[in-house]
């Protein structure tokens, strides 16, 4: 752990994002001493802010998925609505237990646009509600329904790529090794932001970031973590980073500097390049999680 004020490390155009919410945490009671619906609540109210002036699009589109005991809400981003294109499917952040399709708009419209690309954001199930492998369920069930009916939506179903932040960079690894090992149709791509691949607190962003003066705290993934697995033992699909990972497709993955998940986003680099991926590894200096 750092000593002293280090503040000096932060992108100074996140240092006051990061001020302002160092303020907010100390006023109210902390993320891991709430219910779930309360900790969605504020999450929700938090992302106003990054989401009241959208990006406009020709298209966007809720609808829903049929799985076999419930329904999958998705929302379909289209820049232009006359391409027959390749699509992103992108699961959110949120320690598998906040989220849902608005919490990322406003950064997903703005991929869509970008990008030119159709991307589907997928609000799979929530723990603890729903433990692992619940989201990964969603995900394969996602993936199998725009295999076979992708074309109507003006997507192709072989040019799909997989990408999320945080814990959905870890539902976006872990569907790829269920569709790997399934049989399923893989992903052509991923984009990995920021992702939770090990529940284990012994890498060296963990020691220096776990106090959360840089905004994620040990204590939250620590919590995160047993919502989403409680008492089970680690699957490799929940824990990739003690995955096999051969067969996937290659890979960018983004690491945030000042981020009790660096050390464990560069292992697993390390890892997919060692079982033969090709992967894009970019470092945000100065960044925080999210």
């Amino acid at each position: 752990m750092s000593s002293g004020n280090d503040d000096f490390r932060l992108d100074k155009e996140l240092l006051p994002i990061m001020l302002d919410q160092r303020v907010r945490n100390a006023a109210r009671s902390p993320l891991t001493t709430i219910d779930p619906i309360t900790m969605r609540a504020r999450a929700a109210a938090e992302f106003v802010p990054w989401n009241d002036t959208p990006q406009q699009l020709d298209r966007v589109t809720d609808f829903a998925i049929d799985a076999v005991t419930h329904k999958i809400h998705v929302r379909l981003y289209e820049p232009r609505t006359n391409d027959y294109s390749g699509a992103l499917v992108y699961f959110h952040g949120g320690g598998w237990v906040i989220g849902d399709l608005d919490l990322e708009d406003g950064a997903l419209r703005i991929i869509a646009k970008q990008s030119g690309l159709k991307v589907l954001s997928v609000d799979y199930r929530l723990a603890p509600e729903h433990r692992f492998p619940a989201a990964l369920e969603d995900g394969e069930t996602v993936m199998n329904w725009l295999t076979a009916n992708g074309k109507g939506l003006g997507i192709d179903a072989n040019r799909i790529a997989f990408g999320g932040g945080s814990a959905g960079a870890n539902v976006a690894l872990g569907t790829a090794l269920r569709l790997r090992d399934n049989g399923g149709q893989m992903p052509i791509y991923m984009a990995l932001l920021y992702g939770a691949f090990s529940r284990g607190q012994d890498y060296p962003s963990y020691q220096e970031f776990g106090d959360g003066r840089f905004g994620l705290p040990s204590a939250a993934m620590n919590f995160f973590w047993n919502s989403y697995l409680g008492d089970s033992d680690a699957h490799p699909h929940a824990t990739p980073i003690f995955a096999d990972l051969s067969g996937l497709p290659d890979c960018y993955i983004l690491e945030t500097e000042l981020d009790v998940l660096a050390s464990e986003n560069s292992d697993m680099v390390s890892k997919m390049r060692a079982a033969g991926l090709e992967v894009s590894h970019q470092i945000y200096k100065g960044a925080i999680h999210g």
